[in-house]
């Protein structure tokens, strides 16, 4: 039984050193830093109406608050999730080529 332990701890320290290795490998994002729409406008040359239209559909967007309709009335758009669209758009040959960093 001990020696089944021992053998599972390692397997857990091995993947944790391998899952640290590879987070090591992109840069830090904080996910609670965010843009004003109009940033993420100009970053993805398109206009403001467009970014809020379509934000959360794009994954770019996250609604904290909506009144009693339903209507989003507080949106943010975390630099994380910027980085991971353009990040994306880039991986997959879309026209949506930026080297702006959100920073």
């Amino acid at each position: 039984m001990l020696a089944e332990l021992t053998t599972e701890q390692v397997r857990l320290d091995v993947a944790q050193t391998i899952l640290a290795a590879r987070l090591a490998l992109f840069p830090r994002i904080d996910d609670c830093e965010c843009l004003e729409a109009d940033e993420v406008a100009h970053l993805l040359k398109c206009s403001v109406d467009l970014v809020r239209e379509r934000g959360e559909g794009w994954g770019i967007a996250k609604t904290l608050a909506c009144d009693a309709r339903g209507r989003p009335t507080r949106v943010v758009y975390p630099k994380a999730l910027i980085r991971a669209y353009l990040y994306g758009s880039q991986r997959s040959g879309s026209a949506m080529h930026r080297k702006e960093d959100p920073s």
